[in-house]
């Protein structure tokens, strides 16, 4: 097996993009369509992810959150940044702020949804201070390489 890259035809991506909108939806997608609105989620959900299994690990981590933290917060990411702080970090006690979190002991998921928070506000501040968090985003998805964006979380 080489690897080539193939390039479809326009016919051939007409054919793929009918095909695929013909697919049936799944209940995953209707379950978490909520988050995609939500940037606090957006970003739990990015990390808790990470090499992990989403229904045994990441999805409940994400839901314990959801019910026990996520309504008395402030819906932004200087929310979650202020939670986190007060949780635990600016001793750097990464563990109680994943307990507080999720209730588990992943201190290093902890620290990457705070570096995660932090990155993205600044982010926000200097590049897109007039938008919804959301739009910023969205804006910093679009116009950020991997290369600029690796090695800093």
């Amino acid at each position: 097996m080489t690897n080539e890259l193939i390039m479809l035809t326009d016919v051939e991506m007409q054919k793929l993009r009918k095909a695929c909108a013909s697919l049936p939806g799944t209940s995953v997608q209707e379950e978490e369509e909520y988050v995609t609105h939500d940037p606090v989620l957006i970003l739990m959900s990015t990390v808790l992810s990470l090499n992990r299994r989403w229904y045994s690990h990441a999805l409940p981590a994400r839901k314990y959150f959801e019910r026990n933290v996520y309504p008395s917060l402030p819906k932004t990411l200087e929310g979650l940044k202020s939670f986190i702080s007060d949780a635990g970090s600016k001793r750097g006690d990464w563990q109680s702020v994943a307990l507080a979190l999720w209730d588990r002991r992943e201190w290093d998921k902890a620290r990457m949804l705070s570096e995660l928070a932090n990155y993205l506000t600044k982010w926000r501040k200097r590049n897109a201070p007039g938008g919804s968090e959301l739009d910023a985003l969205q804006e910093w998805a679009s116009s950020t390489s991997k290369e600029d964006f690796v090695g800093r979380i």
